[in-house]
């Protein structure tokens, strides 16, 4: 969660804020309230009691895929491994510059 006090919350006055779920629609993984103004996840919790809850710490293999699918668009069975950390590495660097923008 990126959110844990007052002033981190209040930076968000006046976006869209929405609440989404992740997985499967009947039983979600995952659910999350999220500034999509932002493209922050403020606040998310796992599904403790269905079956994709966590098991030994690790979620349910596949759930980041599904996700990436559902949400963005993206069809990763293209994509090698390697392209995929190059990938990984490229997007952390510009959720850096952003946060360091604002």
């Amino acid at each position: 969660m990126s959110v844990s006090n007052f002033e981190e919350l209040a930076e968000h006055i006046g976006h869209k804020i929405v609440a989404v779920s992740y997985g499967n629609p009947k039983e979600p993984a995952n659910v999350a309230i999220e500034c999509e103004t932002c493209k922050e996840v403020l606040l998310d919790f796992d599904n403790e009691g269905g079956e994709q809850k966590e098991q030994g710490g690790k979620k349910m293999e596949g759930l980041a895929e599904q996700i990436l699918e559902d949400e963005f668009g993206i069809e990763l069975d293209s994509f090698s491994v390697s392209q995929l950390e190059k990938i990984s590495k490229l997007l952390a660097q510009v959720a850096k510059e952003k946060k360091g923008g604002e």
